[in-house]
């Protein structure tokens, strides 16, 4: 059968359909083992017809954004990762909406508003997300989230309905969480924002910019954070209070600037990441009572117990 998938994906998609490719290559940790394809996706039309080949085959698959929210054990992903390029990345400006494809980086949506003198993404600064990857996650920072902004949702169910979802019909978002249907594909989006100037615009993108680069590791692959906040705390405060910051497994370590980062020092394994998760957790349960939940998401490895 995945023989078969094989041939009907490199019909369909031509030399975008490649095989056994590393997910060092593709995530911004720098880490993890290959896929069986990888899927670039231009269009609707090609997205809807790959899930249909990987359902008829029996193939998993998961949507690859930019990368900057996941660990992909050494072993890989014997699964199609799906990535959204061409139209489905493309992006327009008119009047207080931005309309853009889930392969769309914040980052430009970022210039683009910017450039339109559209307030409302500057807390965006320094995320390397996809928009995709940002809706589905919920993503957010200093206090604001994609969800706010959020005008209407165009998603590629698992069944190959294509539904628009408006502000009114989403689901009710939360922390780091979108509730969209499960298995569900972000195909594009509308952001509703603020008019503004673009000179304040681009002076607060900078101000953020230069906060988190004074607060977070830069200097090395990271996923950013990698546990969620628990309420009324700072799951960075509890790691470093249980002695763990700039602890080293390996190529991997706590980062030295921030204790909810963990950086790769330089050909770390996905293995020395997700021993310091491991031991981060345990450690703060142990010294705090206090369950530390993933912000990134787990591929190949079985999420710690709390």
């Amino acid at each position: 059968m995945r023989l078969l998938a094989a041939r009907k994906l490199t019909r369909l998609l031509s030399d975008r359909a490649e095989f056994n490719i590393p997910f060092s290559g593709l995530t911004t940790w720098k880490v993890g083992g290959p896929a069986w394809c990888l899927c670039r996706l231009h269009s609707r039309e090609e997205a809807k017809a790959a899930l249909a080949i990987l359902a008829d085959s029996g193939v998993p698959f998961m949507v690859l954004g930019n990368g900057s929210n996941l660990l992909v054990s050494d072993l890989g992903y014997e699964g199609a990762v799906l990535k959204l390029e061409g139209r489905l990345a493309a992006l327009e400006v008119k009047n207080d909406l931005i309309s853009a494809g889930g392969g769309v980086l914040l980052g430009q949506a970022l210039r683009e508003s910017a450039q339109a003198g559209l307030s409302g993404l500057e807390w965006a600064a320094a995320i390397p997300a996809s928009l995709g990857g940002a809706i589905a996650m919920n993503a957010g920072s200093m206090g604001q989230n994609i969800g706010s902004v959020l005008e209407r949702v165009d998603l590629l169910l698992s069944n190959g309905d294509v539904v628009t979802l408006e502000r009114d019909s989403l689901p009710p978002f939360a922390y780091r969480k979108s509730n969209l249907p499960p298995a569900s594909i972000v195909l594009g989006a509308k952001l509703k924002l603020r008019p503004g100037s673009a000179w304040s615009v681009r002076r607060n993108i900078a101000a953020n910019t230069r906060l988190k680069r004074q607060r977070f590791p830069f200097n090395y692959p990271n996923a950013g954070s990698v546990f969620m906040n628990p309420e009324g705390d700072y799951a960075g405060r509890l790691i470093e209070s249980a002695g763990l910051k700039g602890k080293r497994w390996g190529n991997a370590q706590i980062s030295d600037v921030h204790g909810n980062f963990i950086v790769n020092m330089g050909a770390a394994k996905a293995d020395d990441i997700y021993r310091l998760i491991v031991m981060a957790r345990d450690t703060v349960k142990e010294k705090f009572g206090i369950s530390l939940d993933l912000e990134i998401k787990l591929i190949g490895y079985v999420e710690p117990e709390t």
